[in-house]
């Protein structure tokens, strides 16, 4: 297969399986080139060898394209960086990209964000922006600590407590507004007590 057209080839099932779209919790870099990522299924969709490396075939491709796109050009396989391999990192772990990049994530945003805090101080020193896949890797020679996301209660299902008792007066407030509630005339239907004597029209 020609090089043009084996890129246009990677180019288009790149595309057909959503290569700019990873979840929110997958950084970009794992999304292509981890196990099961978009270049193992896109050399799937070709019929590749085992033998072909996607860092080395599939993920200068990647890049060319979501640069093309941030860019707003089209692409073309002829924009694609000739000599293969991941591209040289760019940014140091002792460089003010560094830092941006490890507060960024230590506030809680998310990669993306601190890629464009990146090449928002990039831009304004008049350097040249970088790719999401270098903050990633710059990222993963860092190895920050992950802390896994403990599940937290949303409320009590005891009924005599002060949050079920609240969203319970909420409610019927709501009902009351929206004509949804019948009322006992010698009873508020929003504070008063004696709620048996109330009930909601089907």
């Amino acid at each position: 297969m020609k090089v043009e057209s084996f890129r246009w080839t990677v180019y288009y099932f790149f595309m057909k399986r959503k290569g700019m779209s990873p979840p929110e919790d997958v950084d970009l870099f794992t999304y292509w080139t981890g196990r099961g990522g978009i270049g193992s299924k896109v050399k799937r969709d070709l019929k590749l060898p085992r033998t072909i490396s996607v860092k080395n075939r599939l993920l200068p491709i990647f890049e060319k394209v979501m640069e093309c796109l941030r860019s707003g050009d089209k692409f073309h396989p002829k924009l694609v960086d000739n000599r293969g391999g991941n591209r040289k990192i760019t940014i140091r772990l002792d460089s003010v990209e560094a830092q941006i990049i490890a507060d960024s994530i230590e506030s809680g945003l998310s990669q993306r964000r601190a890629w464009d805090n990146v090449n928002r101080h990039r831009k304004e020193n008049g350097d040249e922006l970088v790719l999401e896949s270098c903050v990633a890797y710059a990222l993963r020679k860092m190895k920050p600590k992950m802390v896994k996301i403990k599940e937290r209660k949303q409320g009590l299902t005891d009924p005599e407590s002060n949050w079920a008792q609240t969203r319970y007066s909420w409610t019927r407030q709501l009902l009351a507004r929206f004509s949804r509630l019948e009322r006992n005339p010698r009873i508020s239907p929003i504070w008063g007590t004696g709620l048996e004597s109330n009930s909601v029209v089907g």
